[in-house]
């Protein structure tokens, strides 16, 4: 149709098809973007906006979960989307960079323990399939560790991971009184009847950077642009940058410093809409980019992942005026 396009994703084998028309998208002058939801989606857009801060970043973690804000036994989780998609995840495998590599390992290992305010407190986090998506190629040779692991309550994964070890997300049909079926089938049917759908939920986002942050001139021109004082064009310019160079000398201002960057975001259900957080989460970054297709502000044409071609700052003041924002949390090493 040569129409701008983007979709919410979760389908490798489709973003895999819909990247492959980059070169028919450019030559029509328009954009494809895949995946634009939550994870990915907006995450991927605030990782390239983190990653941008770094002059080498040697590590990028993501922490996504979508939770009941009360949750009840015994997995203290509530459907906030396919329950197809949720298994899908939960058995998959998970593609993330190793050592500067690219590697895909199991889903639902290497559990850790992660804290955000209350009334959430201890969390755990543990591998899970598609919420890097186009990351680890994005990020290939930039990184010596990129990974995306599920936030739920503390327990979740190991009962979870038990009945995945009794075969109960197997979809190879068994025989049980003369008819053919697949646990898969009756676990899938058996979540949606019992975990409850329609409470108040929230969903937690934590993005962690860590490598040496741009020298202090870098970071002063970023901030200058951000607030409008200065375009982009002008701030390239050789007499500009010896003034800002010249003044940071003379303040006596350190280069570059190893640091750890971490975004957050805790969004709640919204009583006045009606909208569950998953809802905003999913479909505001969607709409946003969207619209920025629309108006002719991405960075570039053709088929491309979110983390390329949308620019972050304008993406995120979008997200805010959503009440959508970012904590953030810089502190040296």
């Amino acid at each position: 149709a040569r129409v701008n396009f983007c979709d919410l994703g979760g389908n490798n084998s489709v973003v895999d098809a819909e990247l492959a028309l980059d070169a028919e998208a450019r030559a029509a002058g328009i954009n494809i973007i895949p995946d634009c939801g939550l994870a990915p989606g907006m995450v991927s857009v605030l990782a390239a906006h983190g990653a941008a801060r770094f002059d080498e970043l040697e590590e990028l973690h993501i922490r996504v979960g979508g939770l009941p804000q009360t949750p009840k036994p015994p997995l203290d989780y509530q459907i906030v989307f396919s329950v197809e998609g949720l298994i899908n995840e939960y058995v998959e495998r998970a593609r993330v960079i190793r050592d500067g590599k690219i590697v895909e390992i199991d889903s639902m290992t290497e559990l850790e323990r992660l804290e955000f305010p209350g009334p959430f407190g201890e969390m755990e986090a543990f591998q899970t399939s598609g919420g890097t998506s186009t990351l680890p190629d994005t990020f290939n040779g930039r990184v010596r560790e990129l990974d995306y692991k599920t936030i739920r309550y503390p327990g979740h994964c190991e009962r979870f991971r038990t009945m995945i070890e009794l075969g109960l997300t197997s979809s190879e049909a068994i025989d049980l009184d003369g008819a053919r079926v697949a646990p898969r089938r009756v676990l899938g049917e058996m979540l949606v009847r019992h975990l409850p759908a329609d409470e108040p939920d929230a969903v937690l986002i934590r993005l962690e950077f860590r490598g040496r942050l741009k020298s202090k001139a870098d970071q002063l021109v970023q901030q200058l642009i951000d607030v409008g004082q200065i375009s982009e064009a002008e701030a390239e310019t050789h007499m500009f940058r010896d003034v800002i160079l010249q003044g940071m000398e003379h303040s006596g201002a350190p280069e570059s410093e190893r640091a750890v960057l971490r975004y957050d975001i805790i969004d709640y259900f919204d009583e006045r809409t009606g909208l569950s957080a998953m809802m905003r989460t999913t479909a505001f970054p969607a709409s946003i980019i969207a619209q920025m297709m629309a108006r002719g502000e991405t960075l570039m044409r053709g088929a491309t992942p979110q983390e390329r071609c949308i620019p972050p700052r304008e993406f995120v003041a979008a997200l805010g005026e959503r009440n959508i924002n970012i904590t953030e949390t810089l502190l040296n090493e």
